[in-house]
């Protein structure tokens, strides 16, 4: 492989989608191998224990890296955790000169990006549903399922609101959640990771009132008033609703290497629904609390089972990792979140 190839390569692996654009991964290249490592920095979080946002992450990266490889003329092989003593050593990948060509995806890479505006326009319709469905079943363990059914939807909705209320309402997701977010540089510019405010998509009158609440001292009081509800009614329940597609990425194993699937099938599922012309939103509170990794408050148990029973009635013996809401945005572009430099993402 040239070395050209190999940079390609690599920018496209790093235009990956991460929790809170984290960009947890890092690289480490010998000329004819690559290792993909999880970067301790930037993962294990409470909302990472077991490393399954981070896995989510690696996975869309790896994605990102073997179609980008297709479009220029290599097949890649993965192999995972091939150190069973380097746990952080989540994938070993290599490329052959391959006839087969697959530019489609490719070619999304650099347009595919997380829109929180809405409403959104539909609709959606069964061939796009049929595409992205399609997508999420190249691996063996994954699927797309769409909550189309009134009841379904409803459900959908009520565990939205619940899994995001929980961030505003427990203090360590609470800070976890604006520890993420860089108000020092404005809600005009970008910054290289985590979460930009330009990129909230939050209203401008609404601003003020939102950068205070990452004191918990108030919002602990306010979230005593109901506060946490309304909080994730409007991130999370209210978009979803306004959306006309709405659809749930789920596993039927939640070890590592599914979990890194699912995160490959997630990248599948957004780059062709960007080739479509739709925007995707992801919301990965749902499916990682109901997993049952993170260590809650006794206080915050009883809600917990209250979304567990929901996944379930969603989901059956498959697990929702995630829930997408689809549809058409507005022409105009929102703002991207950054990305540090490649060199950046060098393992020392």
């Amino acid at each position: 492989m040239i070395e050209q190839d190999i940079e390609i390569i690599l920018a496209a692996g790093i235009k990956a989608p991460s929790a809170d654009n984290s960009q947890p991964w890092q690289y480490e290249f010998d000329g004819h191998n690559l290792k993909l490592w999880a970067d301790k920095k930037r993962s294990g979080g409470i909302s990472d224990e077991r490393y399954v946002l981070t896995d989510l992450a690696l996975g869309a990266t790896i994605e990102n890296m073997c179609i980008q490889a297709s479009a220029l003329g290599y097949t890649t092989n993965v192999s995972y955790f091939p150190d069973e003593l380097q746990v952080m050593h989540v994938a070993t990948l290599s490329w052959v000169v391959s006839e087969s060509q697959d530019s489609q995806l490719a070619q999304a890479i650099p347009r595919r990006h997380c829109d929180r505006r809405f409403p959104w326009k539909g609709p959606v319709t069964k061939e796009h549903k049929l595409a992205l469905v399609q997508q999420a079943r190249k691996f063996q363990h994954t699927d797309l399922l769409w909550l189309d059914a009134p009841e379904k939807r409803r459900i959908g909705l009520a565990l939205l609101a619940q899994a995001e209320a929980l961030r505003f309402r427990t203090q360590a997701l609470h800070q976890e959640l604006f520890s993420s977010i860089h108000f020092e540089i404005g809600w005009k510019k970008i910054a290289p990771e985590g979460l930009s405010p330009a990129t909230l998509a939050i209203e401008s009158l609404v601003r003020p009132i939102f950068s205070r609440l990452k004191s918990w001292s108030l919002m602990k009081k306010l979230a005593f008033l109901g506060m946490d509800k309304m909080l994730g009614f409007r991130a999370a329940a209210l978009p979803a609703r306004l959306a006309p597609g709405l659809c749930i990425l789920t596993t039927r194993s939640i070890d590592r290497t599914g979990v890194i699937d699912a995160g490959r099938a997630l990248q599948r599922v957004w780059l062709q629904a960007t080739h479509e012309g739709l925007s995707a939103q992801p919301f990965a509170a749902s499916g990682i609390y109901t997993l049952g990794f993170i260590p809650l408050s006794k206080e915050a148990l009883p809600q917990l089972k209250s979304m567990k029973d929901l996944m379930k009635s969603l989901c059956g013996e498959q697990h929702g990792l995630l829930v997408l809401r689809i549809g058409f945005a507005p022409a105009t572009s929102p703002p991207k979140s950054g990305r540090r430099p490649l060199e950046a993402f060098l393992k020392p």
